[in-house]
């Protein structure tokens, strides 16, 4: 049975490091991360495991965005990884977005540029039981419709690990935050380089069928895709390229999926746009995935 997948906002708990125990009744020598509020076991560690409360990453976040000058204009918190409602807390993202902070993505539609707005996304992670690095995730929002996007930078580190020399004060600072602007501005490249790469239409939808297949995502999530990749809902996306594919895929998860499961659309995401973003730079691999799927009993010739 699938573990069920739920996620809370309610982010300010207390989280402790108590012995692992034996069978017998003697230490082990590890220890168990645990919620002080209700008592859920959240993770697995050494005694060298640094814990950093989610309270404090929060306000020394939102107090160097304040130094470096950047409003974010929506905030949400969300907790998850837990089989209930109670036992949730071993991961948590505060996730900002700045809708000041933006660039236009060129995209063309027929014989002329349609310009395509992204603000800046930062998504402050922590975990207590190793999932996540405590860091800053760069994403992006298109302000036409606030659908969440990846990038292909790699995650801010705020630190090498959790360890018990943690100081929270020194982990998110002014340069962290100015850093992660600058990665910003250099994001719209990879975009841009997909938004050239045009596809027939039918193509969009093998591509859809292959990444179905090779279990990138259900089939329930390629059939919302592909209505969407179909009748478009945004003047931006009528154009035929794998850029806008992508944005098809994001625009289902975020409408669809990203609200109850968050991790799932997250992960779902990323895997899309690192598929299309190789097919985008190869043409033996474009010219895979645009293939349509055989029908059993039946020729297909190849688009």
């Amino acid at each position: 049975m699938a573990r069920a997948c739920l996620q809370s906002d309610v982010y300010d708990y207390n989280v402790e490091m108590v012995d692992a125990m034996t069978p017998e009744g003697k230490k082990s020598g590890m220890k168990l991360t645990r919620r002080t509020d209700n008592g859920t076991i959240l993770g697995f560690t050494s005694d060298q495991y640094g814990l950093v409360d989610n309270a404090p990453l929060v306000d020394k976040a939102e107090a160097a965005f304040e130094s470096a000058g950047l409003e974010y204009t929506k905030r949400r918190f969300l907790v998850t990884n837990g089989l209930k409602k109670d036992s949730l807390g071993a991961r948590f993202r505060a996730i900002y977005d700045f809708g000041n902070e933006n660039m236009e993505i060129p995209t063309r539609r027929e014989d002329r540029q349609v310009g395509d707005v992204m603000g800046m996304r930062l998504i402050l992670q922590n975990s207590f039981d190793r999932s996540l690095r405590l860091s800053f995730a760069l994403g992006l929002v298109r302000l036409v419709c606030t659908n969440g996007m990846q990038t292909m930078e790699r995650e801010l580190d705020l630190t090498r690990k959790h360890s018990q020399k943690i100081d929270v004060d020194s982990l998110i600072t002014h340069d962290n935050v100015t850093q992660a602007l600058e990665l910003f501005k250099g994001a719209g490249d990879e975009f841009a380089r997909m938004s050239q790469k045009s596809i027939e239409h039918d193509q969009g939808l093998n591509i859809l069928g292959n990444l179905a297949k090779k279990k990138v995502f259900s089939e329930k999530t390629r059939e919302g895709v592909a209505t969407i990749w179909n009748n478009p809902s945004h003047e931006e996306d009528k154009s035929r390229n794998l850029y806008n594919l992508y944005n098809a895929t994001t625009q289902f998860l975020t409408e669809n999926v990203a609200e109850s499961r968050f991790e799932m659309s997250d992960n779902t995401g990323r895997k899309v746009l690192q598929t299309l973003s190789l097919a985008a730079s190869n043409p033996n691999r474009l010219d895979k995935l645009v293939k349509a799927l055989p029908v059993e009993g039946v020729s297909v010739a190849n688009n």
